[in-house]
């Protein structure tokens, strides 16, 4: 997981709709141009203005006439971005799930689709694997020490 710049910048190419530069709102550039700001934002350290760049490109996808493809690109990207949070409760990965299953529904065979249900298993496993480090005998808690055999 945790590739999002390099793939997304191979996304913003599979998606198409590149056009001019239409100011410094990454929500106001037409498609590659506005999934290239988002990964530029993102590897700046800016990942929470990445994640509202991509929410409100996706707000207004029909207006901006976004294909299902550029539309899958900015749901992985969202995805993505809620995935590598670093969070305190395990459940708190599973908003990353809806936006990667949108994106591998969208996808349409190739390598998108691949990559949206690849890493929505990880997110899953992620979450399941914060669970289940919370069970007393995995997370290493004291137990009351076996009891001896029976007097008698």
């Amino acid at each position: 997981m945790m590739r999002i710049g390099a793939w997304i910048a191979g996304a913003a190419l599979l998606a198409g709709g590149a056009g001019p530069d239409s100011g410094p709102d990454p929500a106001a550039r037409p498609g590659a141009e506005a999934l290239a700001e988002i990964v530029r934002l993102r590897q700046d350290g800016k990942g929470e203005e990445a994640l509202a760049a991509a929410r409100a490109l996706l707000a207004g996808a029909e207006e901006r006439g976004l294909g299902e493809r550029q539309r899958a690109a900015l749901h992985f990207a969202e995805g993505l971005l809620l995935a590598e949070r670093e969070v305190a409760e395990p459940d708190e990965l599973a908003q990353a799930l809806p936006p990667l299953a949108a994106a591998r529904a969208l996808a349409g065979p190739g390598e998108l689709r691949l990559a949206a249900g690849y890493d929505l298993g990880v997110a899953e496993l992620r979450r399941a694997e914060g669970h289940r480090a919370r069970i007393p005998e995995i997370a290493g808690s004291s137990l009351a020490p076996p009891a001896g055999p029976p007097a008698g």
